[in-house]
């Protein structure tokens, strides 16, 4: 809901229901929360954005065919130019979009980006091994290898614990 003239969002919704209406699941059930202060709707916002539902497929356009993957399907996704090539198994599947793009779709407790070009599948990951200058071989149960760079080991630590 947008707020015109410099009002406090806590004038939205009028005398007997004073505060923020925020539609939830817009489509469904219809529930509403309710955000009578300013500090309480951005509180609201932020924890919805951090519970957004995931999806559990992408489309895919390939060889004139429109394929339904299952998230939980992809290995490991890499960045080609103005595409994403998705790694399920033995094949690979271009979708038009971005490394940032894919990377909020997906669950960030089953995902996470290892390098600027590489996002993993962590229930495919099968070990690590230090290379040079703190990046990491990351060996997947397929034998794929790819390098968990530096910059990005961080976010695995949370996952792992002092492993790293």
């Amino acid at each position: 809901h947008r707020v015109e003239g410099g009002k406090g969002l806590s004038t939205v919704g009028g005398p007997l229901r004073p505060g923020i209406v925020h539609r939830i699941d817009k489509g469904t059930s219809g529930v509403l929360l309710i955000a009578r202060t300013d500090m309480a709707h951005l509180k609201l916002v932020e924890d919805f954005q951090e519970r957004r539902p995931k999806p559990e497929r992408l489309v895919v356009r390939s060889g004139g065919r429109i394929l339904f993957l299952r998230v939980e399907e992809i290995d490991w996704i890499e960045a080609a130019d103005n595409y994403i090539s998705l790694h399920v198994g033995r094949d690979s599947h271009l979708l038009r979009g971005t490394m940032a793009s894919i990377e909020e779709r997906l669950d960030p407790r089953k995902f996470l980006r290892i390098h600027r070009s590489t996002i993993v599948n962590l229930d495919r990951v099968a070990e690590l091994s230090p290379l040079f200058h703190g990046d990491y071989a990351m060996r997947l149960r397929d034998g794929t290898e790819l390098t968990l760079s530096r910059g990005y080991r961080d976010k695995l630590q949370e996952p792992l614990g002092r492993f790293l």
